[in-house]
């Protein structure tokens, strides 16, 4: 069905002079504005009228103000803008109507519409005399007569309202949904239906503001229905058709920005506010008198919500008499939008109003979650009401200003809309949450289907990758087939790869969008709304998921490496000087040689030093942290996250929100940041200049004549060499200091392993032989006898035992390897490929001759602690930090969070890495701190 419009008759509209010169009697001028003017009347006024006629939906309105008119014109609150006074009638003082002038009366009225003004003949005239058409079908004893010239104004002794028989009931639905009968409807719908049946547009508009109470239910006996009524006898019954289409896939024809100061930088709103009975009170701004804000914050913060592109939420608790006390009349209004054309004229745009409470074939029709073909868009609202019943109060808890950019055309806008909820108050002292809120958007398909795109091309190449890595691992563990272990680690690299690619896109596409967004002047990126964000919030929960299973699968891989300190030290031959046993002489003394072992404590000296080395990390958990909530909240760069123009560190009234998206990408940032300053400050400068524990490591080892294999897989680790260039290190501090003396003086050879050679580190591949050899000594260790009883000694002590053997067959079989005295297990020494290092995968055949990898940086073997896997553990708080902060809206808590998180992380690891470390070294748990 489509809206209408009159017929188009040449002799009404092409020729007006002719009409009126045909038609020129008052009377004939009269009726001719009786059958016209209700139809334009309706189209402008009906608060929920709906057509499908586009041209209808999207007519622009030039903008004009009661100021606007001239000496001989009023501003017609139905049309909006300023029309002649006919009938020899003048503008009245606020130019909103017209009125006879000084000395005449008002001969013929209609209330509010007509007027015509006949001259007094003085002052002593009958001010009772009778006026045809002060009233409906009343009888004569209702007194049908109006003052001539006592009052400027005309009106009927009995109250102006024809007789009505019968009062229907007038139901309103509360917002829980419970009914309650409106006296004031009931008593008032029947007049102001005849009245504006009779074409009286204040009742028309009265009518349409009882219809608004009923939440503009349509049945039987409803103030909408009446509506309709109305305009059936006005000839026009396309009255109570609902507005559908109000979309405009053109936009407004105006060009919006971001800059500063710029009045196409700011939404324009008006308002034309109307009183309970259909009085029009005027046409006022909405951006400059904050109507539509009811929570008392100041007025210049209540206009920057209205500041293109600034996210704006206000909210507050208000009790029932303080809404009575501030908000006494009951006022409804039709919002407009003002823009100014590129031909600079000034324009304004209906609209629509998307209320929550109302139903349509029993649901709420309007409720977010609802498609947009089931809403039903009305054109009025009110924001208190305190009519419908004395003792109670609906107010707007909810109002939010819905503005849409245009998905092709920069800087365009599409006709926005208002989304409106009320609640109910019945007692004075009850208190509701009332909320007003701007909300900027464009259809999310475009960044879904970027982050679709992304997602999937590099979530292929992760598996890909994954792939890799699991085959690398196959061959370092000595995986002849795949079997189930190599497809669970294939899982578990995926996951750890997913989750940097999550991380990575999502950070990406938020910080691009949101910095962007700020920087731009002309609007090309929009910030996702709440519900858009879903997408980006559930990309971010798995990342976290899968970085947690990647930092315990981390972890467990590191704590379950095997690691073993070869002593290089030998037994020495001591000579002891004792008595002798003949009697030959008591002068003479006979020395007695006997076997020293290795000092032990060298070895515990390492153990305790590399046990150490495994919670040193490049970055700092408890400095990180704080940095980040320094820079973040006193240094105010929070203030980035606030979703509007520009980069202002400036603080914001909290009425300018960020959203989950902005806070993400400046966490994000700004956690980032100070991490890789924190990690390249360690790495260059720091273990540089200060200290460096791991390469001290190293010098321990070569000092203590000590030397280190550690296997992170079956068949592949870290080898550091520290066998002492002196040959020994059971020795004095004076000869200690000897030796180093003579190294510092080039005297001695060089530490390395090759000879000549001064490197100390290396990533080893074993071949199978190595790991049948290691895995026996092992097995007879484990395997070793524990029954104490036929011997008396405590088990520690028998344990002890078969643990010394262990180790000392351990660290023979190992000092005989790397010497290369052990025909079935021995190696080679190379460089590593450039595609090595690229896929981490040796390529060469290990099977049975191993290969020891030069390491050029001496650190490949913090690989084998935290500090070689730093990113997985920085990751991790960071993915942390940023979604406990989007769940608790709070930095302080989210940084508290994360660091309780991580240390229970480190403190459960070293406990396992500790425990595995006495286990496959062999040495006393009882002398590792």
């Amino acid at each position: 069905m489509t809206l209408q419009r009159p017929p188009r008759s040449r002799s009404l509209h092409g020729n007006m002079r002719l009409l009126k010169t045909i038609f020129s009697s008052p009377l004939t001028c009269h009726l001719l504005h009786t059958m016209i003017h209700p139809i334009f009347l309706i189209c402008i006024l009906v608060p929920f009228a709906i057509s499908e006629d586009k041209d209808e939906i999207r007519k622009k309105i030039p903008f004009q103000t009661p100021r606007d008119c001239s000496s001989n014109r009023y501003f017609d609150p139905t049309k909006l803008k300023c029309v002649a006074c006919s009938n020899g009638t003048i503008p009245a003082t606020d130019r909103l109507g017209c009125e006879c002038p000084a000395g005449f009366f008002p001969e013929k009225w209609v209330e509010g519409i007509t007027k015509v003004c006949a001259a007094c003949s003085g002052r002593a005239e009958s001010n009772k005399s009778t006026i045809p058409g002060c009233v409906g079908d009343c009888s004569a004893e209702e007194g049908q007569k109006c003052p001539r010239c006592a009052t400027p104004e005309c009106y009927c002794e009995s109250k102006n309202h024809p007789c009505v028989s019968g009062q229907p009931t007038a139901h309103v639905e509360w917002s829980d949904g419970s009914t309650v009968n409106s006296d004031y409807i009931v008593q008032n719908r029947a007049r102001a239906k005849e009245l504006c049946a009779r074409d009286v547009t204040r009742e028309c508009h009265h009518l349409a503001n009882m219809c608004v109470l009923q939440n503009f239910v349509r049945f039987k006996e409803t103030t909408c229905d009446d509506l309709k009524e109305a305009g059936a006898k006005m000839s026009f019954p396309e009255l109570t058709k609902r507005w559908i289409e109000f979309d405009n896939p053109d936009g407004i024809d105006k060009e919006y920005n971001f800059i500063a100061g710029a009045k196409e930088s700011r939404i324009e709103l008006f308002a034309s506010v109307f009183s309970l009975n259909g009085t029009f009170l005027g046409l006022e701004s909405v951006s400059d008198s904050t109507i539509l804000q009811l929570c008392p914050v100041e007025r210049e913060t209540k206009r920057g919500a209205f500041l293109m592109g600034r996210r704006y939420r206000e909210s507050c608790e208000l009790r029932m008499d303080e809404i009575r006390e501030r908000y006494p009349e009951t006022l409804f209004f039709e919002l407009w939008l003002r823009f100014r054309k590129t031909d600079g004229q000034q324009y304004l745009l209906l609209i629509p109003i998307l209320n929550e409470n109302i139903r349509n074939d029993g649901e709420f029709a309007n409720r977010k979650g609802q498609g947009e073909t089931k809403w039903v868009l009305a054109r009025r609202l009110f924001l208190v009401d305190s009519a419908t019943k004395n003792d109670s109060l609906r107010v707007a808890s909810a109002v939010e200003l819905s503005i849409r950019f245009h998905e092709v055309q920069d800087d365009r806008i599409l006709p926005p809309f208002v989304r409106v909820r009320y609640e109910t108050l019945d007692e004075p002292n009850q208190a509701v949450k009332v909320e007003f809120s701007t909300q900027y958007w464009v259809e999310g398909g475009r960044y879904e289907k970027n982050l679709e795109i992304a997602m999937s091309v590099l979530c292929s190449v992760s598996v890909f990758w994954a792939a890799i890595r699991a085959y690398s691992w196959g061959r370092r563990s000595g995986k002849a087939l795949v079997d189930v272990s190599c497809i669970v680690k294939l899982v578990l690299y995926a996951a750890e790869i997913l989750s940097d690619v999550f991380l990575l896109v999502i950070s990406i596409m938020a910080i691009w969008i949101v910095f962007a967004y700020k920087k731009q002047q002309h609007i090309t990126f929009i910030m996702p709304t709440n519900s858009q964000e879903f997408s980006f919030v559930a990309y971010l929960i798995a990342a976290l998921s899968l970085k947690t299973v990647a930092l315990l699968h981390r972890n467990i891989h590191i704590a379950l490496t095997e690691t073993f300190f070869i002593d290089w030290e030998r037994s020495r031959l001591v000579a002891e000087v004792s008595d002798a046993s003949t009697q030959i002489s008591r002068d003479l003394k006979v020395p007695t040689r006997y076997t020293v072992p290795p000092v032990i404590w060298r070895t515990y000296m390492v153990a305790n030093e590399w046990n150490e080395l495994q919670q040193y990390r490049k970055t700092s958990t408890a400095f990180q942290l704080f940095a980040v909530l320094f820079v973040l909240q006193f240094l105010h760069f929070e203030e980035w996250a606030v979703v509007h123009p520009g980069f202002s560190l400036e603080v914001q009234p909290e009425q300018f929100v960020s959203s989950r998206f902005s806070r993400f990408a400046v966490n994000f940032l700004v956690f980032l940041v100070i991490g890789f300053v924190q990690w390249t400050f360690n790495v260059l400068i720091f273990e540089r200049i200060v200290t460096d524990p791991f390469h001290n490591f190293i010098d321990l080892c070569s000092v203590a004549n000590v030397s280190v294999l550690a296997l992170t897989h079956p068949l592949y680790g870290y080898y550091i060499h520290g066998r002492s260039v002196h040959g020994r290190a059971d020795t004095g501090m004076l000869e200690m200091n000897e030796f180093l003396q003579r190294e510092a003086n080039n005297l001695v050879g060089q530490r390395g392993l090759e000879s000549g050679a001064e490197l100390q580190t290396f990533s080893v591949s074993l071949p199978r032989t190595f790991r049948e050899s290691y895995d026996k000594i092992l097995a007879a260790h484990r395997q070793a006898p524990t029954e104490t009883r036929l011997t008396g000694i405590d088990k520690t002590t028998v344990q002890m035992v078969e643990q010394v053997k262990s180790h000392a067959e351990m660290n023979e079989f190992l000092v005989d390897m790397l010497s290369h005295t052990n025909a079935e297990v021995d190696f080679v020494v190379t460089d590593a490929k450039f595609i090595e290092n690229v896929l981490d995968l040796e390529l060469g055949d290990t099977t049975k001759v191993g290969n020891f990898v030069r390491d050029p940086s001496e650190v490949a073997f913090s690989r084998a602690f935290v500090h070689g896997n730093e990113w997985v553990h920085l990751s991790f708080e960071l993915i942390l930090f940023c979604l406990a902060d989007l769940i608790f809206d709070s930095r302080v808590l989210a940084a508290f969070a994360t660091f309780v998180a991580s240390s229970l992380v480190a403190g459960i690891i070293s406990v396992f890495f500790t425990n595995n470390l006495v286990k496959s070294s062999l040495v006393d748990h009882r002398f590792l701190f």
